[in-house]
Parts: structure tokens; C-alpha cells; sequence
């Protein structure tokens, strides 16, 4: 019977009614969150679009900074977001590891880590590169996006986007 009446609907018909909207990422957040913004409303958004998340760490912060608050930090495979307890969670930034990235994403520019690093200098209005010689990365800035971050590991420019964030925190 239950299958009678899911067959009558139009096709994909319950499928579509299901399937949340992408998650849109920015320079300054997640959506329409801000950093700062509560960080128990943004992962409640994330957990519904998303689904459940691969992994929940806690952690003191950075250890090399004396004035750090502690962290947690949410993980849907590649696509991690941090948050701060200041007491309360607030949002800190976002990030895209190397691996794949989600068709449930839609990233600043519509570059990910499948992207190459060329085609990405070329996307990303008034792109910026630099070598970063302390970390071995080639990086990507623009001013439109201050706090955005895009990375690969060829100082020569091959190879891939490996690496994209809005809060670029080395030490975590």
C-alpha cells in the first residue's frame, strides 16, 4: 500500500521534497551567518542540510597562543567548521581539506579542491598568489574576499586547489 502511494506522485516527486538546499559558503560565513554568529544555530542548519557529521572534535585550541579558547570543531568529510567557546559556541570559519568536495557545497567562485590551481588564479577576481614558505603552500587572496584562503602545494602552480578556508589557523 505504502508503495502504491509513493508511485502515483510525479517522479522524484518525494525526493525532491526531501532534499535540503545546498549549503552556500562565503568570505564572511556560513549562509547567512556571520562569524560570530551562534554557533549552536549553525550547526543545527548544518546537521539538517548535511546529515549527521563524520566526526566532533574538542579540543584547548592553540597550544602556541596563550589567550586561545577552546574549540569545536565539526566534520562532514572533507568540509570541517570550527567554532570557539567564548563562553558561549560561536562560529569561527570554515574549511575544505584535500579529497573530494560535496555536491551539497557551493563554494566562493564555484572553485573546490578539484579545481585547477591555474583555473582558479584566473576565477577568483583580482587573485593575488604568493608563495608561503613557512607553510610550502602557493596561495590565493583577493580583496574581495579578505579573509579567503585557496591553496596548492606547487610553487610553480601545477596541480590542484588542495585546501580552501576562511579562517586560515595553522596552528590547528
Amino acid at each position: 500500500m505504502v508503495t502504491a502511494l509513493l508511485t502515483l506522485g510525479a517522479p522524484g516527486a518525494a525526493s525532491a521534497a526531501t532534499t535540503p538546499p545546498p549549503v552556500r559558503l562565503y568570505d564572511y560565513g556560513i549562509e547567512s551567518y556571520r562569524t560570530g554568529a551562534s554557533g549552536t544555530a549553525v550547526e543545527a542548519m548544518l546537521r539538517n542540510r548535511l546529515g549527521r557529521p563524520t566526526r566532533v572534535v574538542e579540543s584547548k585550541g592553540c597550544e602556541l597562543d596563550s589567550q586561545a579558547k577552546p574549540l569545536r570543531t565539526v566534520v562532514w568529510g572533507n568540509f570541517s567548521v570550527t567554532f570557539e567557546r567564548t563562553p558561549a559556541l560561536r562560529l569561527r570559519g570554515w574549511q575544505i581539506g584535500h579529497g573530494v568536495t560535496s555536491s551539497r557545497l557551493r563554494l566562493p567562485y564555484g572553485i573546490t579542491t578539484a579545481t585547477p590551481y591555474r583555473t582558479a588564479v584566473r576565477t577568483i577576481p583580482r587573485a593575488r598568489t604568493a608563495w608561503d614558505d613557512t607553510f610550502q603552500i602557493m596561495t590565493i587572496r583577493t580583496s574581495r574576499g579578505p579573509h579567503m584562503l585557496w591553496w596548492g602545494e606547487h610553487a610553480d602552480g601545477r596541480g590542484r586547489i588542495e585546501g580552501i578556508t576562511n579562517d586560515f589557523s595553522p596552528c590547528e
